[in-house]
């Protein structure tokens, strides 16, 4: 994981010709990796249609709903995946200062979630994660929650089977695509949370989104470093 990041991020330094070029290579969170597909405009809606938050909790649930359902061999990109998924849930969890300033509404989201899952599983006898995995794909998600609840509900559980849905029939490596998607929701985390934040993760142990963002500043890929270039409009020279 340590390496395809690393590579990840020297690979957008190098395409990145001006300051404004590694800006925006730090403000997506997913957007890029979805263009590259041509299932492009069936997924937009998992990133445009949501908070940050919102949308890392979809795909965190679409995540391993793929992971635990579809028997297939393990691959780099899908173990990747799996660990990126988990460690943003994590952190959302474990971890909210780190991306307070990306939060939004998820408390909201993550409680109305909860319920709607414990709702659905009251009324099911399920044996192990792998099972109830299994039963959430299986419901017939023909619309999105929004078409049914209108904005009654936060909840992105029957969202995320949808999305699970639309993952399974790409006809691009789905694990490829995901990955990259994962790698954006990274990054992004990464460069919104606070600097003062990141200072003091050093001294508890250190924490992997901020070895993140120490690496993206190191490949000009941040923009703490760059306020009196950006003013000057001058060029920026990414680090090889």
């Amino acid at each position: 994981m340590k390496t395809f990041i690393f590579n990840e991020l020297k690979r957008k330094s190098q395409t990145a010709s001006t300051l404004t070029d590694a800006i925006e290579a730090c403000s997506q969170r997913g957007e890029w990796a979805l263009l590259r597909t041509s299932s492009y405009i069936k997924l937009k809606w998992s990133i445009g249609e949501f908070q940050y938050a919102e949308s890392l909790l979809l795909w965190h649930l679409a995540t391993e709903l793929c992971y635990s359902t579809i028997k297939e061999k393990d691959s780099n990109e899908r173990t990747i995946c799996k660990h990126l998924s988990d460690y943003m849930f994590y952190l959302l969890v474990a971890k909210p200062t780190m991306l307070a300033p990306v939060l939004g509404n998820w408390q909201v989201v993550s409680q109305d979630t909860y319920a709607e899952a414990k709702r659905f599983f009251n009324e099911l006898s399920v044996s192990d994660e792998r099972q109830a995995c299994e039963m959430l794909i299986s419901v017939e998600t023909k619309f999105r929650a929004t078409a049914v609840k209108g904005i009654r509900s936060k909840s992105v559980l029957f969202d995320a089977c949808v999305l699970a849905h639309q993952l399974q029939k790409m006809e691009e490596p789905r694990w490829k695509v995901m990955v990259l998607v994962w790698a954006e929701l990274l990054c992004y985390a990464a460069i919104h949370c606070r600097p003062i934040v990141h200072a003091q993760q050093p001294s508890r142990g250190g924490e992997f989104l901020t070895f993140t963002w120490l690496l993206m500043n190191h490949f000009g890929l941040g923009t703490q470093f760059y306020k009196q270039e950006q003013q000057a409009g001058r060029k920026f020279m990414p680090v090889m």
